[in-house]
């Protein structure tokens, strides 16, 4: 279990894609940035939610997007 203090991120693009997570509490946004620096919210997540699902393809990709505490979060 960990404990995700607001604005912290639990994984930023580039990131290599090996963990499958499980929000217990608390708010995540999946966010993506454009090349002109541009931020895009592609997703709110709120508790009992999985994220981070490419890593069960079993290869190890760059993640596209990062996730981002909203609010204090506890994370599998």
């Amino acid at each position: 279990m960990l404990t995700c203090a607001r604005g912290r991120t639990g994984y930023r693009a580039g990131d290599v894609s090996e963990t499958l997570f499980l929000l217990k509490k608390g708010r995540i946004q999946i966010v993506r940035e454009t090349i002109d620096g541009k931020r895009l919210v592609t997703a709110v997540l709120g508790a009992e939610t999985f994220f981070g699902e490419m890593a069960l393809i079993g290869e190890r990709f760059p993640r596209d997007s990062t996730a981002e505490a909203l609010d204090d979060a506890i994370i599998c």
